[in-house]
């Protein structure tokens, strides 16, 4: 997760738009060079908070040598990412200091054996939100007691559909923030509704829990997250269209 800078969100989105159309060519390559497997960036805005950028990436190597390479490297991409980074975000990704650093809290992956029994399509999501100051411990503590209840929780899960789930705390220098990755079979809007609505009692604790870190009812409508996918690529499949990125975010 990087905060976007006020007034940015156009340079941010010509960014990933030139990335995949423009000098789609020199992305790819950029990416398969430091063992990059796939990539997939959202714009989130939180009502009161501010935009942020939110992505999942999986590559061969350690988040760290991973941006280390995309960012800070000899190649003229490493250049020209770093500097088009620094312009929306206000953040040089080539310095160390600056490298998001995560602490897993949850990983949960459905089996090959459920996949296919139930067929369904995958969508992945990434979503994010602040937690107010002093919280961070706390969300610790509460990922370690849900683990106990593990069961219950993949029972939850396989309800509504989810098939991988990672959630992380990263720490910053503005504040803390929960960062979660999840795949399902529907649109982020529809999962969260349905979550809303679940009343078995991990999911009534998740929910005031959620509630009681962040300052924020997500059962209020006007406080659902507003998350806009921007840039989508596989090193097998290469970039989505401009056609199947909308079709996506709808």
């Amino acid at each position: 997760m990087l905060p976007v800078l006020p007034e940015k969100i156009g340079s941010l989105r010509d960014f990933w738009d030139d990335a995949s159309e423009k000098f789609g060519s020199e992305t790819d390559g950029h990416f398969k060079l430091f063992g990059v497997r796939n990539v997939i960036v959202f714009l989130e805005t939180i009502k009161g908070k501010g935009d942020y950028i939110v992505t999942f990436m999986r590559s061969t190597d350690s988040l760290d040598q991973t941006i280390k390479g995309l960012f800070g490297s000899d190649v003229p991409c490493s250049k020209y990412f770093d500097e088009r980074f620094k312009d929306f975000t206000g953040i040089y990704l080539s310095h160390a200091e600056n490298v998001p650093k995560l602490e897993l809290l949850m990983d949960w992956q459905e089996t090959h054996e459920f996949l296919e029994e139930r067929n369904m399509l995958e969508m992945p999501w990434c979503v994010t939100a602040p937690l107010l100051p002093g919280k961070a411990e706390e969300v610790v503590k509460y990922s370690k007691e849900a683990a106990t209840r593990r069961d219950e929780w993949v029972k939850v899960l396989r309800d509504h559909d989810v098939v991988r789930n990672l959630t992380f705390l990263q720490r910053t220098p503005h504040g803390d923030f929960v960062v979660k990755y999840t795949v399902t079979s529907s649109p982020l809007d529809k999962l969260m509704e349905k979550f809303l609505a679940c009343d078995q009692e991990v999911c009534k604790v998740a929910r005031q829990f959620a509630k009681d870190v962040t300052g924020i009812d997500f059962s209020d409508p006007q406080n659902m997250p507003d998350l806009r996918l921007l840039f989508k690529w596989d090193e097998q499949r290469g970039f989505d269209t401009a056609e199947q990125v909308i079709a996506y975010s709808e």
